[in-house]
């Protein structure tokens, strides 16, 4: 998908896009296998398989192409019908991107299904939440995605068969481009989730992706989409289809309700500087969290992160 807020795109499709780029020879083109069943006959081109690649700031692994035969450099047509074609091929990838082949199976705005039909694994008794990544482009955006990430984190502990690491123990792992198997080895779980959230506007996308950290496996992964005003929910929905997939029941929790959206900005942004060294940051986070309670006086957890800061 592609999101355009002005001159700006965002999404899946572009990132796909620009890490594909990067793997092509010199001169050639590379295509994810979606893209790839939707020109496949249509155009007269050859694809050879690259393989399965994890790219960075993608939630799953995406199966690659090249044009042009096993082993053998892309071909090259004479001129000008070669160089349309990859004008072509490349705005394909940009509009069809990762067209993620998910069937619907969650609440209105949220696609997920499970990544393989083999048996199910171990019993999950340990989970990690890795910092979600922010594909906003805009760095001044990490404290969203901080607060996604945090959030997510209180919802799945509230299972008590599962052990969740702590927000303070997973943030230092933001960014890091380590195997996820080494990761956990030093969290001491048996079970990875990482994803990414987009934020355009009022509305915020979260696609995340479980893995078993014993075998690498890819077990479940989903895209969820909601306006901001229903961001609780969107953290609870996703929370519950990971509880789902991997047979945990979470414990009740507040029925969750729309959030003023700048409240909640306020809210995160307050948060994250409190937890930021400094005295300067601290009074800023202060402030904000007191500008998110007399913007939504209701709002438990702005209530609740002001008593943090004052304490």
């Amino acid at each position: 998908e592609v999101m355009v807020e002005g001159e700006r795109i965002y999404g899946d499709g572009v990132n796909v896009a620009a890490r594909l780029e990067a793997e092509a020879d010199a001169g050639g083109v590379c295509l994810s296998a979606k893209v790839v069943e939707e020109v496949r006959g249509k155009i007269d081109l050859r694809f050879a398989y690259v393989g399965e690649r994890r790219l960075k700031n993608l939630p799953t692994p995406v199966r690659i192409f090249r044009i042009g035969e096993a082993g053998a450099a892309p071909e090259r047509a004479p001129g000008r019908r070669w160089m349309g074609w990859t004008a072509a091929v490349a705005a394909g990838i940009a509009a069809l991107g990762l067209l993620w082949a998910l069937s619907p199976d969650g609440p209105p705005g949220s696609y997920g299904q499970r990544a393989t039909e083999t048996p199910a694994p171990p019993a999950v008794r340990s989970l990690a939440v890795l910092p979600l990544a922010n594909l906003s482009g805009d760095p001044s955006q990490d404290y969203f995605a901080a607060g996604m990430t945090e959030a997510l984190i209180g919802d799945l502990a509230r299972s008590a068969a599962l052990s969740v690491v702590s927000r303070t123990s997973v943030m230092q792992y933001h960014g890091a481009e380590r195997p996820l198997p080494e990761i956990a080895a030093e969290l001491g779980v048996d079970t990875v989730l990482e994803g990414t959230v987009l934020r355009v506007g009022d509305s915020v996308r979260i696609t995340a992706q479980l893995l078993d950290a014993r075998t690498d496996r890819h077990l479940w992964s989903g895209s969820y989409e909601r306006d901001l005003r229903d961001v609780l929910a969107l953290q609870r929905d996703v929370a519950r289809a990971i509880a789902s997939e991997i047979q945990l029941e979470l414990a009740p929790a507040a029925e969750t309700r729309p959030v003023n959206p700048a409240a909640y900005e306020a809210y995160l942004q307050g948060r994250h500087l409190v937890h930021l060294q400094g005295a300067i940051n601290h009074v800023k986070g202060i402030s904000l969290l007191e500008r998110a309670v007399e913007l939504d006086p209701d709002y438990a957890p702005a209530w609740a992160q002001l008593s943090v800061g004052y304490t």
